[in-house]
């Protein structure tokens, strides 16, 4: 990603109300449609979830490069005061960037300090923020069931969790909340005083996160078990049987509506017409500068092949088997497949044929 920051030099300047731009380059996307799609599904699915675009971008350099195009980018609306407005209709909340929370929100202890390093808020949090937050993962970790139970829609708009990680489980989006613990926002809405998740980075979505499975695994991410290890939160709440059934219903709402093979070839058909032209004229600037495939050269063309690792699947084929999948798993005909605590490497196929992975020591 490569945001643009349009404060930086001039306070207050804006662009169509934006003064962020953030341009991915979908380095592990030959595409470039998945990121985008993810994003619109977040968005059709109900939730708070930032706007894309494509873009073309070229550089002037003098007496070197004028206008040359670079290469095509996805454009990704930034999360802060505006975005949080737009959706929540106050933007002073505690906006927190968690990155490197494996096992999801974990208490800390008292000290806000203790925080800072993994949360990393936007802003500077009051105290009352600071406490919440505190008490929030308290909950989650010490809490007895029945304070759990009785406390958690205090602290979090469940519902929309619910229906974050629905939408996380029906992309195989583990490079998320659900496996290193990151590429998320969490915001502490002022009117309320509950945290609400917003997606973030979804370019290694659909099945395209080698570090706790392979694409033919994670196809088959399991529903009900779709984090990688131990996540308190999301196994607490799907321990408790009203919370685990309204899970369930919003998957099931969200295959008979937004998310059906007919649904996504179409919004992919929209997307690869649109790019279809503009990625060619990419290719031949790059061919022009003698980039080679897998980078070397300022452009976004380096996406090259086979995306992360190697470990793309086609966007067809992914959703041919992610709906089929989801559908036997909602109909008790398959377990589908938990992944393994996050690390790299593949093992062979365990006894009975399914291939599992097992972290290189």
């Amino acid at each position: 990603m490569s945001p643009i920051d349009l404060n930086r030099h001039v306070k207050g300047q804006k662009l169509d109300g934006l003064a962020m731009l953030n341009f991915n380059s979908g380095v592990s996307d030959p595409t470039r449609t998945r990121e985008a799609m993810s994003y619109a599904f977040f968005r059709d699915a109900g939730l708070p979830a930032p706007r894309t675009s494509f873009v073309e971008l070229a550089l002037s350099v003098p007496d070197r490069y004028d206008q040359e195009l670079v290469g095509v980018f996805t454009l990704v609306e930034q999360v802060g005061k505006a975005f949080l407005e737009k959706h929540f209709q106050d933007g002073r909340g505690m906006l927190l960037k968690p990155e490197g929370l494996q096992g999801g929100l974990g208490h800390r202890g008292d000290d806000w300090k203790a925080y800072e390093a993994q949360y990393h808020p936007e802003t500077e949090p009051t105290e009352e923020e600071q406490q919440r937050l505190i008490d929030f993962t308290r909950l989650i970790d010490l809490g007895t069931d029945k304070e759990f139970a009785a406390e958690i829609g205090s602290y979090l708009e469940v519902d929309a969790f619910l229906r974050f990680i629905a939408a996380n489980t029906l992309l195989a989006n583990l490079d998320s909340y659900l496996g290193y613990g990151h590429n998320y926002y969490l915001y502490l809405v002022p009117g309320t005083k509950k945290f609400v998740f917003i997606p973030w980075d979804l370019d290694l979505s659909l099945a395209t996160w080698p570090a706790v499975g392979t694409p033919e695994q994670l196809v088959e991410l399991s529903i009900h078990h779709p984090h990688s290890g131990q996540n308190k939160l999301i196994e607490r709440l799907f321990a408790i049987p009203d919370h685990k059934q309204r899970y369930l219903e919003i998957l099931r709402e969200l295959c008979q509506t937004v998310f059906t093979e007919e649904a996504f070839v179409m919004r992919l058909a929209e997307f690869e017409s649109e790019l279809k032209a503009p990625l060619a004229a990419e290719a031949k600037a790059v061919a022009g500068r003698n980039e080679g495939r897998g980078g070397g050269g300022f452009g976004a063309g380096f996406g090259g092949g086979g995306g992360q690792f190697g470990q793309s699947m086609p966007t067809r084929r992914f959703i041919t088997l992610r709906t089929k999948s989801v559908a036997d798993q909602l109909a008790g005909q398959a377990k589908g497949f938990e992944p393994r605590a996050f690390g790299m490497g593949f093992g062979g196929p365990p006894p009975g044929g399914r291939p599992a992975g097992r972290p290189m020591p």
